[in-house]
């Protein structure tokens, strides 16, 4: 969380072990988001993010991805 208090980033790294297949990978998502409240102060507790993801090892399941996002917390 930014000092502002009104942006954030954050990773969220994942392991995957699948004994049943015998493969492993890792998926990583990087989390960027801003409140809505910079730009219109009667929206409290909206926000959006953009998280992008990129799979790591000869196993994965996927290249990556680009997921964009709202959320509204605490009404």
């Amino acid at each position: 969380m930014a000092e502002d208090k009104k942006t954030w980033f954050f990773t969220d790294p994942q392991i995957v072990i699948d004994n049943e297949k015998d493969i492993d990978y890792a998926v990583v998502d990087l989390e960027w988001g801003w409140m809505m409240t910079n730009w219109f102060d009667d929206l409290p507790g909206h926000s959006f993010y953009l998280r992008p993801s990129f799979g790591v090892g000869t196993d994965r399941p996927t290249e990556g991805s680009i997921e964009f996002g709202y959320k509204i917390v605490g009404l």
